[in-house]
């Protein structure tokens, strides 16, 4: 599909098309009755509302696993820094 033409050059787009997989699933009446809430709240379907459940928890665990990251970085910065201010203080003290 041709997009635009624009002083010689062609730029194409692409559409995209999310397929869908029909699934079912078998929910306690009080589970149901939340997400039934949420689907009000949110202004979305049940399929939509069990979607956005998903992606905030994916969201959440990723963003749990890089404050992990970072604390375990934290550490090793922390141990190069002593090595690099021991190997300075050598260096100006033998000044």
């Amino acid at each position: 599909m041709i997009a635009s033409h624009i002083s010689g050059m062609i730029s194409l787009s692409q559409e995209v098309f999310i397929m869908s997989e029909k699934i079912t699933i078998s929910l306690q009446p009080n589970i149901l009755a939340a997400l039934d809430d949420l689907v009000k709240e949110w202004n979305e379907t049940r399929s939509g509302a069990v979607a956005k459940l998903i992606d905030m928890a994916n969201k959440a665990k990723l963003e749990e696993e890089l404050a992990q990251g970072y604390v375990e970085w934290s550490d090793v910065n922390r141990e190069n820094t002593k090595i690099a201010l021991s190997a300075q203080s050598e260096v100006v003290l033998r000044d």
